[in-house]
């Protein structure tokens, strides 16, 4: 995983916590006309009950949500919950956030790690100072930077991704806990509102943590807005989250050590000698937790949930008939949360239900322009995943290099028609006798042209 990717997930925190529309106007009770915020003495107030206090914190970690501190909302939200463990803002905010907080200081940790190589550390230098030079003083370069130089192996840095991912498992389940409940509402400044939509985050409204519980903004609140959210945008953000646990659960599934010193050789090299080498690791390809795949049918049973529920309410929830701007004007969600349609969903929930029941279902994809039916068990990556993936070597390639086939073109059973090498073998067919890409289909390709010996090597 590259260092823009997992800063990325920065991203996602922020998308869910400020993807926000307009509604009616609304005033704080914790908010001073000059866009300053002293929690302090809430806490300590005798007079207020605690969830009295837990409310009015809450009230307070809403207006911290903006892309540039989300870190100040979730330590806000957090002393809510010491109030009032049941306050339904407060989790929500604290939920929304918790995976950020994972990333404190990510950017200075992994320095380490990316100057093993050359190629790495030439591409984090060049990151490390965009980023300075962009947002020389916004909180929340600060925070990506704020941490010690620490990771210094992929082991180490795939401890890092399996902790965020377990914060994304809690937002999934805070959002699957919290949808039963009342729709809530969370407030944002005009200002933010303009920004986002712009995507302008040249003098974006930013906040300033002058000391614990005490908050300064150059925000504009004369004009507050609101955004609702009810159980069918929670619906959505749990989608949402699980997408992002599966997709992170799969790729750091297997030890990567080894890989990011290995990464120079791979411009001179081919496929083959590409994997000989990140074999050489012994740790590399091992399997690192086998019941971490077992969030998979978790998710698939709470997405047949979802579309039942979606499907039944697309009057309410897809008011056009299809996605259009303004259509669930106040909500999250605001151009509306639509289906494919009966018949497709239908299609989607009853393929979910034969996953979960380790059957094999066809799945139609495209490669190199054709449409491939594809057979998936993906209970077999759950109940049997392949433990070191040397088991999927030899890996064959022709002379452009593309690799034409693995060894176990069935991956441990999760293609149990191995149609795995059917796709490599599809996708490498643009490859020509001179080892340049074709501009004609196949079958003018080596497999007709060159006898096997002469097609690749391992």
């Amino acid at each position: 995983m590259s260092l823009k990717s997992i800063v990325q997930k920065v991203a996602f925190s922020s998308v869910l916590a400020t993807s926000i529309s307009a509604c009616g106007p609304h005033h704080g009770s914790s908010l001073t006309s000059n866009g300053s915020m002293n929690l302090a003495g809430i806490v300590s107030d005798s007079n207020q009950t605690p969830g009295e206090k837990s409310e009015h914190l809450a009230e307070a970690a809403e207006r911290l949500l903006t892309p540039g501190s989300l870190m100040m909302a979730n330590e806000v939200a957090t002393v809510a919950l010491e109030q009032d463990p049941t306050n339904r803002k407060a989790r929500l905010i604290a939920a929304l956030t918790a995976p950020q907080m994972e990333l404190k200081g990510v950017i200075k940790r992994l320095e380490p790690l990316f100057k093993k190589s050359q190629h790495g550390s030439g591409n984090y230098q060049k990151f490390e100072a965009g980023i300075k030079r962009d947002n020389p003083e916004q909180a929340l370069t600060r925070f990506l930077f704020d941490g010690p130089a620490d990771i210094h192996t992929e082991k180490e840095a795939q401890e890092l991704i399996t902790r965020y991912t377990l914060k994304v498992d809690e937002l999934r389940k805070t959002m699957r806990d919290l949808k039963t409940g009342d729709e809530l509402e969370l407030k944002v400044s005009a200002s933010t509102l303009l920004q986002l939509r712009s995507a302008d985050f040249s003098n974006q409204c930013m906040w300033t943590e002058l000391s614990p519980l005490s908050f300064q903004s150059n925000c504009d609140f004369t004009t507050d807005t609101a955004t609702r959210i009810n159980q069918a945008d929670m619906e959505a953000i749990e989608q949402v989250a699980a997408g992002y646990e599966v997709t992170l659960t799969i790729l750091n599934s297997w030890d990567l050590s080894g890989l990011v010193s290995k990464v120079d050789q791979f411009g001179v090299s081919t496929p083959a000698e590409q994997a000989a080498a990140l074999f050489s690791d012994a740790s590399f390809g091992i399997l690192r937790d086998k019941n971490a795949l077992t969030v998979i049918p978790d998710v698939a049973s709470d997405l047949i949930v979802g579309l039942h529920y979606a499907q039944s309410m697309q009057a309410v929830i897809c008011p056009q008939g299809q996605s259009q701007i303004g259509s669930r004007a106040g909500y999250l969600f605001a151009n509306g949360l639509c289906t494919p349609g009966a018949e497709a969903t239908d299609h989607v929930i009853a393929m979910l239900e034969l996953m979960l029941k380790g059957q094999t279902v066809g799945i139609s994809t495209a490669v190199q322009g054709q449409n491939v039916n594809v057979g998936i068990n993906v209970m077999s990556l759950v109940q049997n995943p392949v433990s070191d993936l040397r088991s999927e070597l030899p890996i064959k390639t022709n002379i452009c290099s593309d690799i034409t086939s693995i060894g176990d073109g069935t991956f441990g059973g999760v293609f149990p028609s191995g149609d795995v090498n059917v796709i490599l073998g599809k996708e490498s067919q643009s490859c020509t006798v001179w080892g340049e890409r074709a501009q004609i289909p196949a079958p003018y390709t080596p497999y007709n042209i060159y006898s096997q010996g002469q097609q690749g090597a391992n």
